[in-house]
């Protein structure tokens, strides 16, 4: 081997080594830096002339555990979904307040029993008609003032979807950007490198909101759909979520399938073809955090809202319901009277019928509903009975028609006076 061969070789090995421990510095200086992935250098030898060879560092490889990385994000998901969780019900125990203090739903609610109890020992008593008087007064106020605390809740939610929504599409954002970037990079590029970093710490990031997978194919390009299959970025390309909220939620304010009905915040994806999903009605989402607030606001919250409405509803009904004793009839009745002049809202008129094309006795509950945005009411599929709302003010006429509209296919048809109801 000549001098220059020689000399060249050593050249060679110094700059590999040079280049080596400048990687080795840049793992130590990053070693606390978040998303950071820990480097080594790659090394070919080079034949050069007859007997030499030299050293020549060719860029550097990436010590990533893919499948703990994977977990990582699906634990990251399952974090965000449980935090906001966790958060919003811990408020909703406030609203409720601590069992045994005073100023909750549960104190109202003993202060009410215990003065009926009172009254009804004394009943002809001015001061025990007072105090039950304050004290029925006092628990409606509670139960309006835990149902402005749940629908609060939900709007806070509501508003959370937008700020989620938006902090997801700025990470798909960023991860379609840096798609286009490596695109032309080779996989041991060490500016390639630090570009997937950054990438993996963005879809990190969007793992918080929705649950993500993530395939990278052979041009570096990572492609990222949600479990159920929805793609959310491809080769340089983005979805887009969209978020109009409908402002403060009341407890009327309720998810419908149908855009036109439905009283709380529409919540989309704009796919990269186009196209657009509705969210909620395609379960698009199975976890992070905007998984969390479609079931609070959607579910969890609107029981709790229903929960209060029952025990306002049985309380309303046990105060104030009357029943009146029918009369013996022979023959098939011609129909019957119902005096509802006194009916309060709230007020219901439960009917029992056979259906004779199904040989299937079924129930329907009439509830005297005087606001009209409270309609119309929900029911689950099937119910049994089933809750029809109309304002009993509105005469024979409106009741018919709300019957017959909500019953429409039900083999039941309506009609005012003087025409009988008549079952078909």
């Amino acid at each position: 081997m000549g001098l220059s061969s020689a000399l060249a070789s050593a050249m060679s090995g110094l700059r590999a080594n040079q280049a080596a421990l400048s990687i080795v510095s840049s793992n130590v200086a990053n070693s606390q830096t978040p998303g950071y992935v820990v480097q080594t250098p790659n090394q070919i030898e080079v034949t050069t002339g007859e007997f030499g060879s030299t050293a020549m560092t060719t860029g550097v490889s990436r010590q990533l555990d893919t499948y703990v990385l994977n977990q990582l994000r699906t634990e990251v998901g399952g974090s965000g979904y449980a935090d906001q969780m966790a958060n919003i019900l811990k408020q909703l125990q406030n609203v409720y307040g601590t069992p045994g203090n005073s100023g909750t739903l549960e104190d109202a609610l003993n202060k009410f029993t215990t003065a009926l109890q009172a009254l009804s020992t004394s009943s002809g008593a001015s001061s025990a008609q007072t105090v039950a008087l304050g004290a029925a007064q006092a628990l409606a106020r509670q139960l309006n003032v835990t149902t402005t605390g749940i629908q609060s809740l939900r709007s806070n939610v509501e508003q959370d979807l937008g700020n989620s929504a938006q902090a997801a599409n700025t990470a798909m954002k960023q991860i379609a950007d840096i798609n286009t970037r490596l695109q032309g990079l080779g996989a041991n590029d060490p500016s390639a490198a630090t570009l997937m970093d950054q990438r993996d710490q963005a879809i990190n990031t969007l793992s918080k909101y929705v649950d993500v997978r993530v395939t990278t194919d052979n041009s570096n390009q990572a492609n990222i759909y949600t479990t159920t299959g929805i793609q959310l970025v491809g080769a340089g390309l983005a979805s887009e979520f969209s978020f109009a909220s409908a402002g403060a939620l009341s407890a009327t304010s309720l998810y419908n399938i149908d855009p036109a009905k439905s009283g709380v915040g529409a919540f989309n994806i704009k796919l990269p073809n186009g196209s657009q999903v509705d969210v909620v009605a395609n379960n698009v989402v199975s976890s992070g955090q905007i998984a969390a607030d479609l079931k609070l606001r959607d579910d969890i919250l609107v029981q709790a809202q229903n929960q209060i409405d029952q025990l306002a509803a049985t309380m309303s009904s046990a105060l104030s319901d009357k029943t009146t004793a029918g009369s013996t009839v022979s023959g098939p009745p011609a129909g019957f009277d119902l005096e509802l002049a006194g009916a309060l809202p709230g007020n219901t008129v439960n009917i029992t019928y056979t259906d004779t094309t199904t040989n299937t006795q079924r129930q329907i509950t009439l509830v005297n509903v005087t606001d009209p945005a409270a309609l119309p009411l929900q029911n689950a599929t099937n119910a049994n009975p089933m809750r029809i709302g109309v304002d009993f003010a509105g005469g024979m006429g409106a009741i018919a028609s709300a019957l017959n509209t909500a019953l429409s296919g039900s083999h039941l048809s309506f009609a005012a006076a003087p025409s009988p109801a008549t079952a078909t």
